[in-house]
């Protein structure tokens, strides 16, 4: 794909979602590259807050999200530059440089404690300072990231890494080409490259599995923990297969089975530990007496032991009283060589059968699970219907691959293929994984959980999923009506978004916790007086009503009452809206929903009682149809010769042939029975039957 394509196509999709969810551009964009940074296991669950000011000596400070990576300890901070031209525009290294010079000026604002207090209290800026202040101490490295739609300048060469107050910084750039390059799969991969020749100048023995795949190479091989800690200092997570890091993040800490064993019986950690499965596109090596030397892995990642290596890591990081136990101890590894080519194929697969014992389930790692494949057949199968002011028919993609949407439009030759695409598939209309989990989890009343960011939401949604569709008498659930509610779910998502940030009390911050509480608390109320929202009229029209609007944004004010209460346990607003407490306290926040709102809900299960009316009237008409046939067969061949042939009633020739097909044998459809049935009654009213026979 040429990058002025690609360039076109992610300034459409972020036009369309600032249109949608009622916010700027720059924003749009920001949301859209942290949802890429996190596809490719960069970084995840970042929070956004954005903040642009000035601070002493007129210095600009700027951010525009924040975290801290619970696996390798690094403070994440990140800058972005968004260009709202047509044209492709070049980022040079002195507007990079005073880019994170911003960046880095508002970290230090953050830990001054008397420059703190210039951010007003309860704003984002003030939130974010507060909470990279606290997680700065422990922090192993700061990590700056610049997120842009420009093409960065080739004068830009290398970006060294330099200290901050006695801590590594390293600075990263994600440019237009290098979402380009990530989304065609050509990842990080190839910047981690393990010299393993700085410790061992001959290499690192390793034994090869002689009935590998010609196709992948298979090497066993004992790694030191102190080395693997050092390694992992220096690549973090990046190390980790995706989805085997998003479920770590969930844990963090040192393994307290692992740490004893650190401290007490070091030298027996090979024997107790299951060891590491690791996957690689290329290893450098020398043979000798059959015994691989290996002096360089390119594209490592971690796909079973992750929990491993990070306690070893925070181990080194962390234990001061006996810092030399880690150099007793040593770690098996299986590594696995897989092409690059085929990298993207095999490694999920060789993730899934290294992971059986812990609780990942397939759903987590898997986009061609069954519960994914179902729902793209039926986005792709299933119309809504056209919008107001509209006429054609439109089609929500959910996109159950990562860069699907796109990947199959760039397929397309003609631009008439590619209009027609877009204009059954708009790119506002693209359903992610995660949105889908976001959107499912805030009105099934989990608010707490979808605050904790989209990879942890995702994967406690897809294990409630995976238990469920594996029961044969529940995965019926998950059809057309559960695809059609979710896309429901998605536009009250949007509409609420787009609704609270216009609205006269909302003055800026939180505006993603204040979505889901709102919704999840007014879902929560409708719960209780047995109403729902007209699902079939939303998928319908996609869209929803003023009043249900106004009835979500002022359930958002209340919500975001309870977010900000100053009588919360924790300062921090996104961290409290994390916590069951939170949304338990939501609960109990009394809210008014007025008669004029009311009636635009519907009664709850109606879809369920209209779907049972049907059936029942269809069994009704196959009895009726069964009763009537029955009686048919009950008339006298003979009758039938006379009605044929009299000339006191006018039978068609179609009525005829009918007639003729049926006393032959052949049953007859429902339209044939009624012209049979028309014929009877014509032949009663002139008399020709008598009423006992036929009424």
């Amino acid at each position: 794909m040429k990058i002025e394509d690609y360039f076109s196509e992610t300034q459409i999709q972020v036009k369309g979602a600032a249109e949608s969810l009622g916010g700027y551009e720059h924003v749009a964009f920001t949301s859209w590259a942290l949802e890429k940074l996190a596809e490719a296991n960069e970084v995840i669950d970042l929070e956004e807050s954005q903040y642009a000011g000035v601070g002493r000596s007129k210095k600009k400070l700027r951010i525009d999200a924040y975290g801290f990576d619970e696996l390798d300890g690094s403070l994440v901070c990140v800058i972005s530059e968004y260009s709202g031209s047509a044209e492709l525009v070049t980022l040079t290294k002195t507007e990079a440089d005073g880019l994170f010079n911003q960046l880095r000026a508002f970290l230090e604002t953050a830990l001054d404690k008397d420059r703190i207090s210039s951010f007003e209290h309860s704003s984002e800026a003030a939130q974010a300072a507060l909470e990279l202040r606290a997680r700065f101490v422990s922090a192993s490295r700061i990590k700056f990231y610049l997120v842009t739609n420009k093409r960065l300048s080739d004068r830009l060469k290398s970006l060294p890494s330099d200290s901050f107050q006695n801590k590594t910084v390293d600075y990263f750039i994600w440019d237009i080409d290098r979402f380009l390059s990530n989304m065609a799969e050509n990842t990080e991969v190839k910047e981690v490259e393990i010299d393993l020749t700085e410790w061992y100048p001959d290499g690192l023995p390793a034994l090869r599995d002689q009935a590998s795949d010609s196709s992948m190479a298979t090497y066993l091989l004992v790694i030191p923990g102190a080395i693997l800690a050092t390694i992992y200092d220096r690549y973090g997570s990046r190390l980790l297969e995706g989805n085997v890091r998003s479920f770590l993040s969930l844990r963090g800490g040192v393994n307290k089975g692992i740490r004893t064993t650190i401290l007490q019986e070091p030298e027996k950690f090979l024997a107790y530990n299951n060891g590491l499965s690791t996957t690689a596109t290329e290893v450098h090596k020398v043979e000798r007496g059959g015994v691989a030397q290996i002096k360089l892995i390119k594209g490592l990642q971690i796909v079973n032991g992750g929990q491993t290596t990070n306690s070893l890591f925070n181990y080194m990081r962390q234990e001061k009283l006996l810092p030399d136990n880690l150099k007793k101890v040593f770690v098996q590894m299986k590594l696995i060589v897989v092409p690059q080519d085929i990298s993207q194929e095999m490694v999920p697969f060789i993730a899934r059968y290294a992971n059986t014992q812990n609780r990942i389930s397939e759903a987590d790692f898997f986009s061609n699970s069954p519960f994914h494949i179902r729902m793209e057949e039926i986005s792709r199968r299933v119309a809504s219907g056209p919008k107001p002011g509209e006429i054609v028919p439109t089609k929500w993609y959910y996109e159950r691959a990562k860069g699907a949407y796109l990947t199959e439009k760039n397929r397309m030759v003609s631009k008439s293929e590619i209009s027609k695409f877009e204009k059954t598939y708009p790119s506002s209309q693209v359903l992610t994984k995660t949105d889908l989990a976001k959107y499912h989890n805030s009105w099934h009343q989990r608010p707490h959980q979808v605050s904790k960011g989209a990879q942890k939401n995702f994967i406690e949604f897809a294990n409630q999923v995976a238990d469920k569709f594996a029961r044969p008498e529940l995965k019926a659930n998950y059809a057309d009506d559960f695809y059609k509610r979710s896309v429901g779910q998605a536009i009250i998502f949007q509409s609420t978004h787009k609704g609270v940030r216009s609205s006269d009390w909302y003055e800026s911050g939180f505006l993603a916790n204040i979505t889901t509480y709102a919704i999840a608390r007014l879902s929560l109320e409708l719960d209780a007086l047995k109403l729902q929202p007209d699902w079939s009229q939303i998928w319908r029209m996609g869209t929803i009503s003023d009043q249900f609007v106004e009835a979500l944004v002022s359930v958002a004010q209340s919500m975001s009452a309870v977010l900000n209460d100053p009588a919360r346990p924790q300062q921090n607003i996104s961290e409290w809206a994390k916590t069951e407490k939170c949304w338990n306290n939501a609960k109990q926040t009394p809210i008014e929903l007025s008669p004029n709102w009311l009636e635009f809900f519907v009664e709850a299960g109606r879809d369920a009682k209209v779907a049972q009316k049907k059936e029942e009237k269809e069994k009704g008409k196959a009895l009726n149809e069964v009763e009537v046939l029955s009686r048919l067969y009950k008339i006298p061949g003979d009758t039938w010769d006379i009605l044929l042939s009299s000339e006191r009633i006018n039978v068609s020739p179609s009525q005829s042939d009918i007639v003729r097909l049926f006393r032959q044998g052949q049953i007859p459809s429902k339209k044939q029975m009624d012209k049979i049935v028309e014929v009877l009654q014509k032949a009663k009213d002139e008399g020709l039957i008598a009423n006992d026979l036929w009424n």
